[in-house]
């Protein structure tokens, strides 16, 4: 299959990682609680908008970037939270945004391979 989703992705990107941000820094009170465990809601989160950063952004410079750049921001918005009323920073919400990711690049790597199109099969 030979769809390109950079176009898609690179518009989801943005907005997924602005969501993360004001989800991260809202108070709870004006957090949605879906019921689930807080560390899937994190690893859920990352995978999605590192899905879409890797897609949108394939190159090798590209990977790293975004990689690097959520990891920094999921550090960073933890570090955050030790200084905001009603809310708390986490080691161990920085290693299930770290999980996301990994899982993210993963997904990333097999869908590049899934909608490569395909080799011309030249004659000898």
């Amino acid at each position: 299959m030979n769809l390109d989703v950079r176009k898609p992705c690179r518009f989801a990107f943005p907005l997924g990682v602005a969501a993360v941000i004001w989800l991260s820094l809202a108070g709870p009170d004006h957090i949605p609680n879906p019921g689930t465990w807080d560390k899937l809601n994190h690893t859920l989160a990352y995978l999605v908008i590192g899905t879409a950063g890797f897609l949108g952004y394939p190159t090798r410079r590209g990977l790293i970037a975004v990689a690097v750049g959520l990891f920094l921001l999921g550090g960073g918005l933890e570090l955050i939270q030790t200084q905001l009323p009603k809310r708390y920073g986490s080691l161990a919400d920085v290693v299930a945004n770290t999980v996301g990711l990994g899982l993210a690049l993963f997904g990333a790597r097999l869908a590049e391979v899934w909608l490569k199109p395909p080799r011309d099969k030249a004659s000898p």
